[in-house]
């Protein structure tokens, strides 16, 4: 009997791929238009729902139908994403600070989007197998959080797929390529951005550190140069909310196409005709310029590099794996080697590599392929103490599953009762980490401050999904939770990192975006100066 098919899949913000291990190779399964890779868009008319690339060519004649970029707003608040919703032409609305889709009178969840385009994917791998597909490994950016990749297995799920594993795509990728050594996977996709350390030595691939921007990728390139663009037309002409509206989607496509052509091309004219009434736009775009216009965002690659660096504690990889769709883009081809001094890796394709690694996991999920993954946490976790103190029991980048745990104490004589608070982040003072949860543990024996013994444990599994206890260890009463809120902040806890860093030295030059020249300056000023800000592991054992 045949085992059950198990696909992997890279589930993208601009496109998505599928692939399955055939006599030992990761084979892309075409899609039903013959494509290896599939838009991640979908058009909804009614009843009548479409994904893939005929949902894409309805971007411009159906905005308000066609939902696309969905993979930024998967798994997280309506507040992190206002700004950048209010930009989008379809209807984005807030449900008690979740996010929702309205597409006429009906309501989506981004994760239900989502599984429309994975259902595509399974039709296609069914229909190439010539079986039922109802497993799959799904690859996430490393720097999602638990909620955007509980909602990743959703989406999975709601396609009709168990979701065996969720697996970083940096990781993913770096399983594709059979290199040795330190590995440094630089993963600029659609949507994100992730870096991430790796050491391989035989079948074994160990994840040393992992940084990133989930919020940081070509969709922002777009908008930026479509804000130039816009700019330009707006000069001279009066345009009201309404028509810049109308008008931005044209503009955005023309400026991602100008993007794709400038990776090949030292200069492009960007055309959209009746732009605006009788106006026909017309701009002849360098490589030079677009890369002035998109360098501040570029620029925001560099502190994760060097953080992962620092947290990996090398000083030099012997590879580098370049993967995602923007990494085409010279610019970013440049700086990546000028960060890691070694001349990028990448495949024909690299919208294909991060699928074809997450065939090679669910071939070690089934046992065909022998290789052994070891991945790792992002940010570190632990509890409040007496004085406000952060004591950190999980460290960032430890390797998973894990199960850690601390001892700690009363700091009142008789105290009945222990409020755990659990806090992610790397600031000793936990008003500069994130707030996640508490646990009461109740009923503690009577006793002098000092002598009642708590312990505080954290366990989680290889998708990083965490299960808290407290517990008395002079009475055995324990207390448990599964914290479904865990690594819901590290965004924030990253942008509070980044600040107090700032604080201690003043990295960038904000008016040092004129010239590639001077942006390198400051990339070779980082890498001379290194990344400020440590993690304190000093314990305060009171609670």
């Amino acid at each position: 009997m045949n085992k059950p098919a198990i696909v992997g899949i890279d589930l993208g913000t601009t496109n998505s791929c599928i692939s399955i291990m055939q006599d030992s190779i990761p084979t892309i399964i075409e899609n039903q238009e013959g494509q290896r890779t599939t838009p991640s868009v979908v058009n909804i008319s009614g009843e009548n729902v479409i994904a893939g690339k005929p949902a894409q060519r309805r971007l411009l004649t159906d905005p308000k139908h066609t939902i696309f970029n969905v993979k930024r707003l998967i798994g997280r608040k309506y507040a992190d994403t206002e700004e950048y919703t209010r930009k989008l032409p379809f209807d984005v609305l807030e449900e008690k600070d979740e996010i929702q889709i309205k597409v006429d009178d009906k309501r989506y969840e981004p994760a239900k989007i989502s599984s429309f385009v994975l259902s595509k994917l399974k039709s296609a791998a069914e229909s190439y197998l010539n079986r039922p597909v109802k497993l799959a490994v799904i690859t996430v950016p490393a720097y999602f959080n638990h909620t955007q990749r509980e909602a990743t297995k959703k989406a999975g799920e709601l396609a009709g797929l168990k979701v065996l594993r969720v697996l970083n795509e940096p990781t993913s990728a770096a399983l594709n390529h059979a290199i040795t050594g330190h590995i440094a996977v630089y993963d600029l996709g659609g949507g994100t951005f992730d870096i991430s350390i790796l050491e391989k030595s035989d079948n074994i691939f160990e994840v040393k550190a992992t940084a990133g921007d989930s919020f940081l990728g070509g969709d922002d390139v777009d908008n930026s140069l479509t804000d130039f663009l816009m700019g330009k037309l707006m000069d001279g002409n009066e345009l009201s909310d309404e028509d810049l509206k109308k008008i931005r989607p044209r503009m955005k496509k023309a400026a991602e196409s100008a993007k794709k052509e400038l990776s090949t091309q030292e200069s492009v004219t960007i055309s959209v005709p009746y732009a605006y009434k009788d106006t026909h736009f017309m701009h002849e775009l360098g490589r030079a310029e677009f890369e002035d216009i998109v360098a501040p965002l570029i620029k925001k690659t560099v502190k994760p590099c060097l953080k992962a660096l620092k947290d990996a504690n090398i000083d030099q990889v012997d590879h580098l794996v370049l993967v995602g769709g923007m990494t085409r883009m010279p610019l970013v081809r440049r700086l990546s080697e000028e960060i890691f001094k070694r001349k990028p890796l990448f495949t024909a394709s690299p919208d294909e590599s991060v699928a074809q690694g997450a065939a090679i996991q669910a071939a070690i999920l089934s046992g065909d392929v022998n290789k052994l993954l070891l991945d790792v946490t992002s940010l570190s976790l632990g509890i409040e103490t007496v004085g406000g103190l952060m004591s950190t029991i999980v460290k960032r980048n430890s390797t998973l599953p894990l199960k850690k745990s601390s001892v700690f104490t009363t700091s009142e004589d008789g105290q009945e009762e222990v409020i755990v608070n659990i806090y992610q982040g790397e600031d000793e003072n936990v008003k500069n980490n994130c707030f996640l949860g508490k646990i009461i543990l109740k009923n503690i024996k009577k006793a002098p401050k000092g002598v009642p013994r708590i312990e505080v444990g954290f366990e989680a599994d290889v998708n990083g999904i965490y299960r808290v206890t407290a517990r008395d260890l002079l009475t055995g009463k324990e207390q448990s939770a599964e914290v479904t809120g865990i690594q819901s902040k590290e965004n924030e806890v990253a942008e509070k990192i980044q600040e107090r860093m700032e604080e201690k030295k003043e990295l960038v030059d904000k008016n040092d975006t004129k010239k590639s020249s001077r942006f390198f300056d400051f990339v070779q000023n980082l890498l001379s100066n290194g990344s400020q800000g440590t993690v304190d592991d000093k314990k305060e054992e009171i609670l």
